[in-house]
């Protein structure tokens, strides 16, 4: 990797780097050029405008590379009474795509803006990053498990944030974001690594799972006497989007556009005290340890204080007796928590 810092201006600072990557699954040797910036545009250096655009490469996962030495998949199709086979067995072998393996990449571009108002920081940013040569899978058909690596995504993010200095080291902080995440669906990550027997679908390019077009958080820390400080944290954003199937866990529709979770919404808190007890003169602790501070720090946590209906899953089944059911809400919890500050 290579790097240089090149002042053009008073105002105005550039970055530029080069990084060299080579993978030995691939057999690829792959540059990735980056470019980054910081402007002051005006004299009073309250505003600041950054930005940057780079390329970027992923690894190829092992499991990825020894695709073809998977065990071979056998489908079998029973009728309703579960003994009598209609169809198979099948047997299909694991191939990958005969162009070969490449490594995904990525171009990744960010502009933001700072404003500064006495105690109050504005800033309004904007990202975007497109992913090519992504692994996705086809579906089981003509003797054979099919490992592409042509998928592609998308993501699109527009931000708004304000900080506000409470006391010193204490802020609060205010963020709203709007966003959408598309892509193909059959990324291979979903299907090996996390189910024994996956069950493989047609392949869609359609709103990714976590898509959230809208989301609102609040954080901070506010300091209160005799060494206490409270550290709210709020987040609401829209809910996931999800699919429908049937029994046979075929997909009812377009993927990722029957519908959406209920809204999100947790409010955590955390409440802490500073701790500053002294170890006590035992003699079997060396001597320059005797007396010493060990500043620590005790509180107490909430997790979802408001109780808010979170549901986790849904029965997204058409066949199911609780067709259309949220449930798996997460409670409200409380833990203790203590911590060295230092040693």
């Amino acid at each position: 990797f290579a790097q240089e810092t090149w002042h053009a201006h008073t105002r105005l600072t550039i970055d530029l780097g080069l990084r060299w990557d080579r993978d030995t699954i691939s057999q690829d040797n792959n540059f990735a050029p980056r470019l980054g910036f910081a402007l002051l545009p005006f004299a009073n250096e309250r505003t600041v405008i950054r930005g940057g655009v780079g390329l970027f490469y992923d690894k190829i996962p092992i499991n990825v590379g020894i695709f073809p030495q998977y065990q071979q998949r056998v489908v079998t199709t029973f009728a309703a009474n579960g003994s009598t086979i209609v169809d198979g067995p099948r047997t299909f072998n694991h191939v990958l795509d005969a162009a070969g393996l490449r490594n995904p990449s990525s171009v990744a571009g960010t502009l933001q803006i700072d404003h500064e108002i006495q105690r109050l920081l504005l800033r309004f940013g904007f990202e975007e990053r497109r992913t090519r040569r992504d692994f996705i899978l086809d579906p089981p058909a003509d003797g054979r498990l099919l490992l592409r690596n042509d998928g592609e995504a998308r993501y699109r993010e527009f931000q708004v944030t304000g900080r506000f200095r409470l006391q010193e080291r204490r802020h609060l902080y205010l963020a709203y974001v709007h966003s959408r995440a598309t892509g193909d669906l059959n990324a291979f990550n979903i299907y090996f690594g996390n189910i024994r027997n996956p069950v493989i679908r047609g392949n869609e390019r359609s709103l990714q799972p976590f898509d959230a077009p809208n989301r609102l958080l609040f954080w901070g820390d506010i300091g209160l006497p005799k060494q206490i400080t409270v550290s709210p944290v709020m987040d609401w954003h829209t809910g996931f989007p999800f699919s429908l199937v049937d029994e046979n866990q075929n997909f009812v529709g377009a993927r990722n556009r029957a519908g959406r979770y209920p809204n999100f919404f947790a409010l955590d808190l955390q409440i802490t005290k500073g701790l500053t007890p002294r170890v006590p003169n035992w003699g079997f602790i060396p001597a320059k340890f005797r007396g010493r501070k060990f500043p620590g720090r005790f509180g107490i946590k909430f997790f979802n204080l408001t109780n808010h209906w979170n549901p986790r899953d849904f029965q997204n089944n058409i066949n199911a007796a609780d067709f259309g059911s949220f449930y798996n809400s997460g409670r409200r919890g409380i833990r203790l928590k203590f911590e060295f500050v230092k040693f």
